[in-house]
């Protein structure tokens, strides 16, 4: 690095200069400034001369150096150039052998060809692009019911859906439970066994209750036709007295918990495809089921509803005030704990049906 210059020496002034208009003084003064000379302003001009001999060879070490860094950074940009020149010719090599192996084998030439069809030609003695045909992909997703027409020249499906979440109850029993999330179901279906137009289902939630220690409404079955089914979730339990234990209330289709599923800690009562509802009770507090793809179960009382990586959320108890709804798609509602009053329960949230399709189109 180079060096700074270090800080110019400083002296000392002289007193006051001798005048020939005061005799008294001036040999006083004479011989002071005499002093001045010998103790003080010789020494002060050797540490200035010094001082610009040190500098002047700080400044030409500091321009050797700092031509050395330039040549090195000269040096470093040619090779740095050299190194791009050769990946940019090793890239060309590389494909230039990739286009004389597919020349070899038959393969024909990739470029412009997006989305077509590789396929054997006539001859069968190697490959070529259709030129009629290209892929093309489509999404429909559902949130009511209806029909969905198979495309034209579809080849490839993937369903996936969600059955609509349990309702929550109001209830003054020892244990309650929130409503049930939604079942998730992922299917891929066989194009040739498919008929044209397909029946769409979409389950609806589990209503919101009020009436105090009632079960509470089951929510609706998801379907696409009868190859794909989504079950609903179901609706919370009313309660027992005290003295009794009551489960957690159920998910659509929920798989044992305590596992890691996509970085979601799922508790008791949650799983991969659906959460169960939570409980409120000394015998079995517990918050909503949470899950990975369906909906999460409703929380009841003083427990908090679920969390759904892709589902809906479930949702939140309350005390002697109504619960919240579950989360579209699926998700649970959540139960009152009332000591008295007809609070609305949390209503439980529909679901939802998707579909992917991979099909051909001409060009």
């Amino acid at each position: 690095m180079p060096t700074e210059p270090t800080t110019p020496p400083t002296g000392t002034a002289p007193g006051t200069a001798p005048s020939r208009s005061d005799p008294t003084q001036f040999r006083v003064r004479m011989d002071a400034f005499l002093a001045w000379l010998e103790t003080s302003f010789y020494p002060y001009l050797g540490n200035v001369l010094t001082w610009m001999s040190d500098t002047t060879t700080q400044t030409f070490n500091n321009a050797t150096e700092a031509a050395t860094s330039a040549g090195a950074a000269d040096t470093k940009a040619g090779e740095a150039a050299t190194s791009a020149t050769n990946a940019a010719t090793s890239a060309t090599t590389a494909s230039t052998m990739a286009a004389a192996a597919g020349s070899a084998v038959g393969l024909p030439a990739f470029a412009g060809k997006a989305r077509h069809v590789l396929a054997v030609n006539a001859a069968e003695d190697g490959v070529q692009f259709d030129e009629v045909t290209q892929i093309v992909e489509e999404f429909y997703e559902f949130t009511d019911s209806g029909t969905w027409t198979v495309p034209t020249g579809a080849f490839g499906i993937y369903v996936e859906a969600i059955g609509g979440g349990g309702g929550g109850v109001n209830s003054d029993r020892a244990t309650k439970t929130g409503g049930g999330g939604g079942e998730f179901v992922a299917m891929r279906l066989e194009v040739s066994t498919l008929p044209g137009t397909l029946a769409v289902t979409i389950g609806a939630g589990g209503a919101s209750i009020s009436t105090r220690n009632t079960d509470g409404n089951d929510g609706g079955d998801t379907s696409l036709g009868s190859l794909v089914v989504a079950r609903g979730g179901r609706g919370g339990s009313g309660g027992v007295a005290a003295g009794y234990t009551h489960e957690r209330g159920n998910g659509g289709g929920g798989e044992p918990a305590g596992r890691l599923v996509g970085g979601l800690s799922l508790p008791a009562g949650g799983g991969f495809s659906s959460g169960g509802g939570g409980s409120d009770g000394s015998a079995y507090p517990t918050n909503g089921g949470s899950c990975s793809k369906g909906g999460a179960g409703g929380g009841a009382g003083g427990s908090t509803g679920g969390v759904s990586q892709d589902g809906g959320d479930g949702g939140d108890g309350s005390v002697d005030s109504a619960a919240s709804n579950g989360s579209v798609p699926g998700g649970g509602g959540g139960t009152v704990a009332s000591s008295s009053g007809e609070y609305a329960s949390g209503a439980g949230a529909a679901g939802r049906l998707r579909i992917w399709v991979a099909r051909l189109e001409a060009i």
